[in-house]
């Protein structure tokens, strides 16, 4: 482990000693690399990215999550892995933990991401903006969901969205080829990583297959119901939160704003759609489009 920092660290400082930086985001990669040098996380685990600069939100980590097993422990990448063999892995996989605030992007569109991402805390979205600058939220991930599984486990690892911190958070991040490798030392849980990466990848596809359903909708009042009805069966017919803003979910279905909080007004009116102070239901009135 030691000697893998020490000759990352050392490339990074060559490179800026052949062409020096020209920017403040320069001087801090720099800084970084030196500190990489000399200071080590005894469990194995980097406590922050060298490639993440301030100006894009990263904030370096002072000691790792005491907590940090019992969150993994509850993300479906680790099921069926003991919690106490945890640490352990993640020092295996040579995992990297990073704080971001909101509004800061953890990757961009038209990168190459060679990693996962397990949201430790907070919220992080996938976005996409088009050229006249349109912005269409596409999914969030709580903690203990991934992000980045599906592109950086492709032959090219290309990234054609945005992940963006929603809130402030902290997310760990795990080099995928790591998932799909058995590694020298053998360690007994890499099949299970492996099946559980599958597993959480084919249920991404269903989970998207959901969605292009809402989309179908030919109007925004039917997009609206098809969400509100998977909601509804979600909570097996309980009252449920509806756990975006407008905003965020005009984008989400693709609608505009003002048009879809019309006609969420409509559906509470007629009684569709009854508000219970912070909770919704459907009612026996409601019809699929």
């Amino acid at each position: 482990m030691s000697v893998e920092i020490s000759t990352t660290a050392c490339k990074i400082l060559q490179n800026f000693s052949a062409s020096p930086p020209r920017r403040a985001g320069g001087r801090y990669l720099r800084e970084r690399a030196e500190k990489l040098l000399e200071n080590r996380n005894g469990s194995g685990i980097i406590e922050s990215q060298i490639k993440r600069r301030p100006g894009n939100g990263a904030v370096p980590q002072v000691n790792i999550m005491n907590d940090l097993s019992s969150i993994c422990a509850e993300c479906p990448l680790f099921e069926n892995i003991a919690a106490g063999d945890i640490p352990s892995l993640l020092d295996c996989l040579h995992a990297v933990s990073s704080k971001y605030s909101r509004g800061a992007y953890l990757f961009h569109a038209g990168e190459r991401v060679s990693q996962l991402g397990i949201v430790l805390s907070g919220i992080v979205h996938v976005e996409s903006t088009d050229i006249l600058g349109n912005r269409s939220i596409i999914s969030y991930m709580n903690p203990g969901q991934l992000f980045c599984d599906a592109y950086s486990s492709t032959r090219d690892q290309f990234l054609p969205v945005d992940i963006a911190a929603q809130t402030d958070c902290s997310v760990l991040l795990i080099e995928t080829k790591r998932l799909l490798h058995f590694c020298a030392e053998g360690n007994r849980y890499h099949e299970q990583l492996s099946e559980n990466l599958i597993h959480l990848l084919a249920q991404k596809f269903v989970d998207l297959g959901c969605k292009v359903v809402h989309l179908a909708g030919r109007t925004t009042r039917g997009k609206l119901l098809s969400y509100l009805s998977e909601q509804f069966m979600l909570s097996c017919g309980k009252p449920f939160p509806i756990p975006l803003t407008q905003q965020e979910l005009a984008d989400y279905l693709f609608v505009d704003r003002s048009g879809m909080s019309t006609e969420l007004n409509r559906l509470i009116r007629e009684g569709t759609l009854v508000n219970l102070g912070g909770l919704y239901t459907l009612t026996s009135r409601y019809e699929p489009e």
